[in-house]
């Protein structure tokens, strides 16, 4: 389960990271904000081959950080963002995560 401070139709959510992750520059991140998804953020990763890519990229966007800081988490904290901001992505979006989620999940075993 995910910690996360969210009021319902909240436009954020504050995810804790257990090992934090560092952005290309060594700054250190022990939590990330994420803010509620607008259209025009669902094209961040449109001319990305990888779906992985485009996911890192689009959850750097709705954080504010650079993609560094996505890519340097442990799978363990990617596990909990990407399950954290599923209520800011909108039905669409949040349905092709899953997907994504579980592509990786059964590519693991």
């Amino acid at each position: 389960m995910t910690e996360e401070t969210a009021k319902p139709k909240s436009k954020t959510i504050t995810i804790k990271l257990l090992d934090g992750a560092e952005d290309q520059d060594g700054r250190e991140y022990k939590e990330l904000t994420f803010r509620k998804m607008k259209a025009g953020d669902a094209l961040e990763g449109e001319n990305e081959a990888s779906q992985t890519k485009a996911s890192y990229l689009l959850y750097a966007r709705l954080a504010g950080v650079h993609v560094s800081v996505i890519e340097d988490m442990t799978m363990d904290d990617l596990e909990r963002v990407s399950e954290g901001v599923i209520p800011l992505l909108g039905k669409s979006a949040a349905k092709m995560l899953q997907a994504q989620k579980s592509a990786l999940l059964d590519g693991a075993t």
